[in-house]
């Protein structure tokens, strides 16, 4: 009759939930509280204790996630939350076939509502993703419920899901009923409706939208035909001032015509003086051609360098870090000393370490032993004594029994008064209660054997295994060592070193920390900053001549090993510049001795080479409407003249120019092009 009343009452509260959750959902606008709603709905209807909703992407024909919700886990998510991982959308097709292995998928699909009673006995679907998350989580997904939102044109717009439905009265899970699917269904199919709406108000406000900015954009062209008119009118009274300025033009043409012939009457009467000009001109050519030189092309060799400065360093640098936090007990290196793999470099004191490790070893003896008497719990101290109370106890109860009913016969032959059966009774009501709690007491202490209890002190015994090994590690590598040959030096590069400090003895360092480097002098590196004018000039494996002011005679061969992606921004406007790394793999023993970290170095970097390149004189070369030009050498039946030709330059240097088109080796021109 109580379970009746129950199932009654659920139904009144889910019509009347869906009453409500109806009206809530057509007044409400905001998409994002919508789906939050008909997820708190649905798992309020079922009693579930998670849920998810997924809402159809026509067009990457996948269910995108939207709302994630877990009593047990607390979790609430949403896709909205960027700063959680939400689940990845569930696509509706794979290799061009219907995804029917997933049961979202196959409700998105087919329209059908799915109910299973526990995923893991189901074969119908991949329950892969559930089970995952359970194994990560520690969380036992059971049923399921999976209904499509259908909204009012029989279009499936989502899919929401329902997980372990929970019995009312205990709280068991238990499958999803037919009274939850047709209420949750009905919630569904609302929920649908409500957000087509919601979608349709958007797209309408969107249009509104639309429509005003053409009304905008309609008055500012008004606007703009308007203005267009009054220039076309200001246009027409500047055309009339033309006309008349023409006018004026023509009289001054008239002018000009006159003025010609004029000139024409001055040209014939200078006629009889032009033999006279031509013998002078003659004379002055000749003198000009005495004194012009010309230059023959030949081939030769042009090229062009990017120079550039920076700071020997290591070829490559190790860093070595402190095993412990602790101090500096004893100290085997010197800065600048040259040092071989496996050498001691220095000890740390463990006296702190030793404590936290003695420490930790009897924390993981205490777990070891908790983790055994787990594992045989049943024969533990703990539950032998509480068997032996509850033993006592039965004992007592039935000692009492026997005493409680001879009270009670001897009472019916009138031979104890009634307040001696009273307090048998009493006494046996206590005993009772005595055994009960023994009872109780006995089946508590046997879960604490099993299940969850288990689990925590397997758990407990390995995070203080972790905790041993780690300290024992420390105590192992407290003597530090070199890891490869190389020059000890301050944490970072020369550029950086300048913070750096020095290790002494006593010195606290903390773990991890980096307490020295050690460079590889079997060669160098170089880093230099090339300015963004220059940087596309070099590559990577270019090769670079290395020289120094500190070393001089010696020529280094080197080559670029990185080049930064991104530019160092100069504050106050400055050039951007970008870091460069040479590395000089091997030096020569002899220089050995002459070459040290930290000194300065000067970098050449080829940067162009033509080893058949046609050079003119600078002089040789003259520019006229952006085209350059020189006077070749022309003879035509043995005599020489120079006629003006085209031709295109490369680099100029500063007394030469490079020819690439125009010009062929062996041709001659005028030194003097003007």
């Amino acid at each position: 009759m109580k379970q009746e009343k129950t199932t009654e009452d659920k139904k009144t509260s889910n019509l009347n939930l869906l009453s409500r959750i109806g009206i809530a959902l057509s007044s409400e606008k905001d998409t994002d509280k919508l789906l939050e709603m008909i997820v708190d709905a649905a798992r309020s209807m079922s009693n579930a204790d998670a849920g998810t909703l997924y809402i159809l992407n026509r067009k990457d024909k996948n269910l995108s996630f939207e709302i994630l919700q877990n009593d047990t886990m607390k979790t609430r998510i949403s896709s909205k939350h960027k700063e959680v991982a939400a689940p990845p959308p569930v696509p509706l097709y794979i290799d061009g076939r219907q995804n029917n292995a997933n049961v979202s998928s196959f409700v998105a699909l087919t329209g059908k509502t799915i109910s299973i009673a526990d995923v893991y006995e189901s074969t119908e679907f991949n329950f892969a993703g559930p089970k995952n998350y359970d194994a990560k989580t520690g969380y036992r997904t059971k049923s399921m419920l999976v209904i499509p939102m259908t909204n009012h044109e029989n279009e499936i717009i989502g899919v929401l899901q329902l997980i372990n439905a929970k019995d009312f009265t205990t709280g068991d899970v238990i499958p999803f009923s037919e009274d939850d699917k047709n209420y949750v269904s009905s919630l569904a199919s609302q929920a649908a409706i409500a957000l087509t709406n919601s979608a349709l108000i958007k797209d309408l406000i969107k249009d509104i939208e639309e429509i005003k900015a053409l009304q905008r954009s309609e008055k500012e062209l008004g606007a703009k035909l308007r203005d267009a008119y009054i220039k076309t009118e200001e246009a027409n009274k500047e055309l009339k001032a033309a006309l008349k300025k023409v006018q004026m033009i023509r009289v001054a043409a008239t002018v000009f015509i006159l003025l010609l012939f004029i000139a024409v009457g001055v040209y014939y009467w200078n006629r009889s003086l032009l033999p006279e000009r031509k013998k002078a001109s003659a004379a002055t050519t000749a003198q000009k051609g005495a004194a012009s030189q010309t230059h023959k092309i030949v081939t030769g060799t042009v090229t062009s360098s990017l120079y550039l400065t920076g700071t020997l360093e290591p070829l490559n640098v190790v860093n070595i870090t402190s095993p412990i936090y602790g101090k500096v007990k004893e100290i085997f290196f010197r800065y600048g000393e040259i040092v071989k793999a496996g050498q001691v470099l220095l000890r740390m004191d463990t006296s702190e370490v030793e404590v936290r490790h003695r420490e930790a070893k009897a924390v993981y003896i205490k777990a070891v032993e908790r983790y055994k008497e787990i594992e045989k719990w049943e024969d533990s101290q703990e539950v032998v004594r509480v068997k032996r109370s509850l033993s006592k106890a039965k004992l007592a109860l039935d000692l009492q029994k026997q005493t409680y009913d001879d009270t009670e016969r001897l009472f019916k032959k009138g031979l104890v008064s009634a307040s001696e059966l009273a307090y048998a009774k009493q006494q046996y009501t206590s005993v009772q209660l005595d055994y009960q709690s023994a009872a109780d007491e006995l089946k508590a202490t046997i879960e604490k054997g099993a299940g969850e209890n288990k689990n925590i002190a397997r758990y407990e015994m390995e995070n203080a295994k972790t905790r041993l090994k780690d300290l024992e590690d420390q105590l192992a590598y407290s003597t530090v060592t070199a890891p490869v040959n190389g020059v000890i030096m301050l944490p970072g590069s020369v550029f950086e070193a300048g913070d750096a400090k020095k290790i002494e003895k006593g010195f606290q360092l903390q773990e991890g920390g980096i307490i020295m480097s050690i460079g590889n002098l079997t060669g160098f590196s170089v880093k230099a900053k090339v300015d963004e004018v220059d940087i596309t000039k070099v590559e990577t494996g270019q090769n670079v001549v290395v020289t120094g002011d500190a070393f001089p005679g010696i020529a280094l061969e080197g080559t670029i090993a990185n080049l930064s992606s991104q530019g160092n921004i100069v504050q106050g406007g400055g050039v951007p510049t970008f870091e460069m790394k040479v590395v000089i793999e091997n030096i020569e023993e002899e220089y050995k001795s002459r070459i040290f970290v930290g000194m300065s170095a000067n970098l050449e970097i080829l940067t162009y080479l033509n080893d058949k390149a046609l050079t003119v004189p600078i002089t040789a070369v003259t520019e006229a409407d952006g085209k350059q030009f020189v006077k070749k050498q022309k003879v035509v039946k043995g005599k020489k003249s120079f006629e003006r030709t085209e031709v295109q330059t490369g680099r100029t240097h500063y007394n030469s120019v490079e020819i690439l088109g125009g010009l062929a080796e062996g041709d001659e021109v005028l030194i003097d092009g003007r």
